[in-house]
This record gives structure tokens, C-alpha cells and sequence, in this order.
């Protein structure tokens, strides 16, 4: 029985590397050496001051109606290194790939820490090769409005992209108690949406 979090993470891992290196998508921006190691291109670092999290393309400032749903993990993940694994927080280039899912304990450090991560990696393309890096069934991008709509703001989602993964990818990546205990499972799966405004700037990320 799979029931050891560091061996479901390794396995996870060695999936992400076979992946990478049979990626349909070109060019493929993940580059693995010989030693199974991979590494994916960064555009910057994001941070919490020079790019809020935003819920919707709105800020998630003290006067936001969801500012209290993202507290705690807007003050521990207010650097996207503090989201990787322990090897990596102190790195002068960190691997974005290296997630910690373990130290993301619910839905709020997830869409906080895949934001961070997602506003570094700087593009679609990169962002897609993340995801399907760690498994994920990726989706889109599709407008979810009209063609005439004329948005409200700059900032509003108008696309929606993203992947998903079923029940047991989730407990591969993020293994719960219960299937560490017995390996069954009550979640169906894993969905990860990521909204993109009119100039495809990345405004939102929701995890369901």
C-alpha cells in the first residue's frame, strides 16, 4: 500500500520528469538533465508588494469582503520561495517546479502559492508546461464572455484556463491522512482555474 507522503512526492516527481521530456506542447520550456533533475525559466520572483494576490482581478487588500479567507496564507506565503521545498527558499534561482505541496495545507495557501508562482513563470506557455508538468489535465484558454462584452476593468477575467486532476493524482501530489491510513479516498479530484484579463495578464486563480 502507497502510504508514505515523501514516496507518493518522489513518484510524483519522476512522473513530472517522464512528462517533461515526451511534452507535446513546443517549445517546451522545461529542460531535465541526465540526473532526472528539471528546471523551468522564470521571468521574476513575485512577491506579495509588488504583485498583490487578487481574487477576480480585485486586490485582496485589508478592505477586500475575502481579505479574512486569505490572511493567514497571504502572510505565509508572501514570497513565492516560501512555497517551495525547504532547499529551495534560500536559493539565489529557485526551481519553480519544486512545489511544497505538502506545507499547503488548503485551498487558500494553494490559490495564494499558485499565483505567486504562476505571475513568476511570466507566460502561458511556461505555465502551461508547469501544470502538465505535475500531471495536470491542462484545459484552454476560452473566453467566458462574449466577444462584445467590453470589460469593467482592465484587470477583469475574460479567458479561463487551467487543468485538473482526478482522485488519484490529488492523493499522488497531496495525499490526505485517510489515504495514507487505509488508500481510500472521498475527493473526486482537482481542479485548478486560472483567470486571464483582455491582455492575458493572470488576475485569477481558484482551486475546487
Amino acid at each position: 500500500m502507497r502510504n508514505n507522503s515523501n514516496v507518493a512526492g518522489t513518484s510524483a516527481m519522476a512522473q513530472g520528469v517522464e512528462i517533461a521530456k515526451t511534452s507535446g506542447y513546443y517549445p517546451n520550456p522545461i529542460v531535465c538533465s541526465s540526473e532526472n533533475n528539471c528546471r523551468i525559466p522564470h521571468q521574476h520572483i513575485s512577491n506579495e508588494t509588488d504583485e498583490p494576490f487578487m481574487f477576480l482581478g480585485k486586490v485582496v487588500n485589508d478592505g477586500h469582503p475575502r481579505h479574512s479567507d486569505y490572511d493567514d496564507a497571504l502572510r505565509k506565503f508572501r514570497r513565492t520561495q516560501a512555497c517551495l521545498i525547504s532547499s529551495e527558499r534560500m536559493a539565489q534561482t529557485p526551481n519553480l517546479l519544486k512545489i511544497d505541496w505538502a506545507n499547503l495545507r488548503g485551498r487558500h495557501d494553494l490559490e495564494v502559492c499558485l499565483f505567486r508562482i504562476f505571475r513568476s513563470l511570466g507566460n502561458l506557455e511556461a505555465i502551461r508546461a508547469w501544470l502538465e508538468f505535475h500531471a495536470f489535465e491542462v484545459r484552454g484558454p476560452t473566453r467566458v464572455v462574449g466577444e462584445n462584452y467590453r470589460p469593467r476593468n482592465e484587470c477583469e477575467p475574460l479567458y479561463s484556463f487551467g487543468g485538473s486532476w482526478d482522485s488519484d493524482e490529488a492523493m499522488r501530489h497531496r495525499p490526505s491522512l485517510l489515504w495514507r491510513l487505509t488508500g481510500l479516498t472521498l475527493i473526486h479530484g482537482t481542479s485548478v482555474n486560472i483567470g486571464l484579463s483582455e491582455s492575458g495578464e493572470l488576475v485569477d486563480v481558484r482551486v475546487s
